[in-house]
């Protein structure tokens, strides 16, 4: 902020206040160096996207991947090829999103995405019958 008469008549200089977001943010003992995930896509939403409604081309979306995601669509999954390589790429962390930044929370949320992928390819295989269908 400037101001005019100063002692002596001058133009005097005071520091702007910062009032950009995070302005003065202080980190806490514990957090140096984590990472944002601001922006970034959740492996575990991913995933469960992929392997209940992944055939409607619903995970291609959530990535930004409008174009694959309305072939994927269209297709049902690629008549089912589709559907399950994709879901074995994102069990096995290999995707991106359509800015090809990784998602986030692998490593926290594996176990989950495993256990439903089990349960739903199991009822899958005793019903003979791709099983998120029965849910609609």
């Amino acid at each position: 902020m400037y101001t005019a008469g100063g002692p002596e008549g001058r133009v005097t200089h005071h520091p702007l206040p910062q009032t950009h977001p995070g302005a003065g943010f202080q980190p806490t003992p514990g957090t140096v160096g984590a990472r944002d995930h601001h922006g970034q896509r959740s492996f575990l939403t991913a995933a469960l996207l992929s392997i209940l409604v992944g055939s409607f081309g619903v995970d291609r979306f959530y990535l930004g991947k409008i174009g694959t995601g309305v072939l994927k669509l269209v297709t049902l999954g690629g008549f089912g090829v589709w559907w399950i390589i994709d879901a074995i790429l994102l069990l096995t962390n290999s995707t991106r999103d359509a800015e090809g930044r990784e998602l986030h929370g692998y490593a926290e949320n594996r176990t989950i995405a495993f256990v439903v992928a089990g349960v739903v390819g199991g009822l899958t295989l005793l019903n003979g019958f791709w099983f998120p269908v029965f849910l609609f």
